[in-house]
């Protein structure tokens, strides 16, 4: 999937890791189990060497009692929850059965696989037939693990070691280093993720707010699908782009306003919804705009704000050596007051 080393993605090129046991006349040679998780080895371990463990002490299941059977026995169906935090990406996937749903920023992934037809996962089945409901499923059981595993989580210990250890630990990519800080980009609380292939991922509305300033690095945060890195004043879209905002508060009126500039040679047409209701559709001039549309008062959870411009832009033509394919500008996006949305296009909203 276009990455180098290990620990950077969640596709199973990565987290598919052959696990043996080997115990001459007590393991059959040959049983083989199925999917399990690096959670199962201390227990199953721990069985297998008679020692007796609290019950529920641990995470995992014990392997033991399939592995030394005298006949094979099926192992139950379960979710896996497969979870990565790293400097370039993050992102969480749940794997139950043949069937994996695969969600990340930094880059911005949401995808479903079926591994039994697509075991290379290069078909993204979200949006077609009946992947609605497997998204549901798969969402709600990611949900419910993550949050139980957060609740269980130890608190972090500091423990003393040289610098020799300490540099062969961190060639290993198994330490940090002494200075990294300790930020949790996902939080200890999500939710299920919509079913929109461009959608919210589940984790958005700790750390949203009602205004994002697109040149300020902590705008990734907020933003989905679609967008190029910070320049001079705000980032471009590729020709569709999505991001999310923490709803109106209050009750009052409000309104989606979004400030930018067509760098264009030309006019553009821009087209934008919230929560896959049309709000915007504007032709766009060579400058700057500010455009206002009202919301619906119902809204009560992150907002998918989805902008598509029409047609693509690609700069290098004009001579510019830049070779993206362009949507437009942006500087801010806001849900404001609605006597504040106002100003060069008001353009009418459901």
């Amino acid at each position: 999937h276009g990455r180098m080393s290990h620990g950077q993605s969640l596709y199973q090129e990565v987290v598919q890791v052959p696990l043996l046991f080997a115990a001459p006349h007590r393991i059959p040679a040959g049983r083989r189990l199925g999917p399990a998780s690096l959670l199962d080895v201390v227990p199953t371990l721990a069985d297998l060497l008679g020692l007796h463990l609290p019950a529920g002490s641990l995470d995992g299941v014990s392997l033991a009692g399939p592995l030394t059977a005298a006949r094979p026995q099926p192992v139950p169906g379960r979710g896996f929850l497969l979870h990565l935090d790293f400097e370039d990406g993050t992102g969480l996937a749940l794997l139950y059965g043949h069937d994996k749903l695969v969600l990340g920023q930094r880059p911005y992934r949401k995808e479903l696989f079926d591994l039994a037809a697509d075991p290379g996962e290069q078909r993204n089945r979200l949006g077609g037939p009946g992947a609605a409901a497997v998204v549901a499923r798969l969402g709600s059981e990611m949900a419910r693990l993550y949050e139980r595993y957060t609740d269980a989580a130890l608190a972090r210990r500091a423990v003393p070691i040289g610098d020799e250890l300490m540099r062969k630990l961190g060639a290993l990519g198994y330490v940090a280093g002494r200075a990294r800080p300790d930020e949790r980009r996902i939080p200890e609380r999500i939710s299920a993720p919509d079913p929109y292939p461009n959608g919210l991922l589940g984790w958005e509305g700790a750390a949203l707010t009602t205004c994002v300033r697109l040149a300020e690095r902590g705008s990734e945060a907020y933003l989905l699908d679609g967008w190029y890195g910070v320049e001079a004043g705000g980032r471009w879209t590729a020709p569709y782009g999505s991001l999310a905002l923490a709803p109106p508060t209050g009750g009052l009126p409000s309104a989606l306003v979004l400030q930018g500039a067509n760098f264009r040679p030309a006019a553009v047409r821009l087209r934008v919804s919230v929560d896959r209701r049309p709000l915007i559709d504007a032709a766009l001039p060579p400058g700057g705009f500010r455009l206002a549309a009202p919301l619906r008062r119902s809204l009560a959870r992150p907002l998918l704000v989805e902008i598509a411009a029409d047609p693509a832009f690609v700069p290098s033509p004009s001579g510019a050596g830049d070779n993206r394919s362009l949507g437009i500008f942006l500087a801010t996006a806001c849900v404001l007051p609605a006597a504040e949305g106002g100003d060069r296009y008001r353009v009418g909203g459901p």
